[in-house]
């Protein structure tokens, strides 16, 4: 769930940090396409955010763990890939978003530990067979 929120926090400064390299390139009348890696960021950032959330109220549900760790996987994907565009395309004053994207892997990570170590602890849904059985039952 934190990192989710970290990463809502990334796709806002995504989006205030592209509108805002736009304002000041075309103002100078300057080529405005090298915008594109902070809605890349943005996007992938504000997407992982809603994977993450669901993912961490299956985790504290104890349930669906395969969801739960899937959802995690794709948090830390989306910490990856802020550091790679981050660096790819070299814009200056990163840092607040270089800071958020490495909580976002680390919080994914710690996540992932807990999760995978509380396993045994998670309900896994019965196939139609079993709920079929247990009415009858």
């Amino acid at each position: 769930m934190i990192a989710a929120t970290f990463s809502v926090a990334v796709g806002t400064i995504g989006i205030v940090y592209h509108q805002s390299y736009i304002d000041y390139l075309t103002s100078y009348g300057q080529d405005t396409s090298g915008s594109i890696g902070f809605l890349l960021f943005a996007t992938y950032a504000l997407i992982a955010s809603t994977f993450g959330f669901a993912s961490g109220m299956l985790i504290f549900t104890k349930k669906r763990f395969k969801i739960s760790v899937a959802g995690l996987i794709i948090m830390l994907a989306s910490a990856i890939f802020t550091l790679i565009v981050v660096r790819q395309f070299g814009y200056g004053f990163t840092e607040g978003i270089l800071l958020s994207g490495i909580s976002i892997g680390a919080f994914s990570v710690i996540g992932a530990v807990f999760t995978i170590k509380s396993r045994t602890e998670f309900a896994e849904p019965a196939t139609p067979a079993e709920e079929i059985e247990a009415e009858i039952q």
